[in-house]
């Protein structure tokens, strides 16, 4: 992240910094397209925080909207794991059947 030019870049800049960071991430677990996908999975989940708290700006969080934070955190950390213990189709499968039936 660091030698990409970490957060002192412009946003754009940053926001594809965290994304490449978490594809190589996904690439040094293993060469697999799981990987690469459960990396990009994290890599937007950090773009969108980072969004989120540009744009909401340096405030204090509520109460509420801490726990609301970290059950979103917790479920999306979750779904991004079936990607990395799965090979796609099964992950694909895994997902869909468990929202769609």
């Amino acid at each position: 992240f660091i030698p990409l030019g970490g957060s002192r870049v412009t946003r754009l800049r940053n926001y594809s910094n965290l994304i490449v960071t978490m594809l190589v991430s996904g690439v040094w677990h293993g060469a697999g397209t799981n990987f690469v996908v459960w990396g990009l999975w994290h890599g937007m989940l950090l773009t969108g925080h980072r969004m989120w708290r540009d744009i909401r700006g340096p405030r204090e969080p509520s109460t509420a909207g801490l726990v609301i934070g970290g059950v979103f955190t917790f479920v999306m950390v979750n779904l991004g794991w079936a990607f990395f213990c799965m090979d796609l189709p099964t992950a694909r499968l895994f997902l869909s059947r468990m929202f769609i039936g």
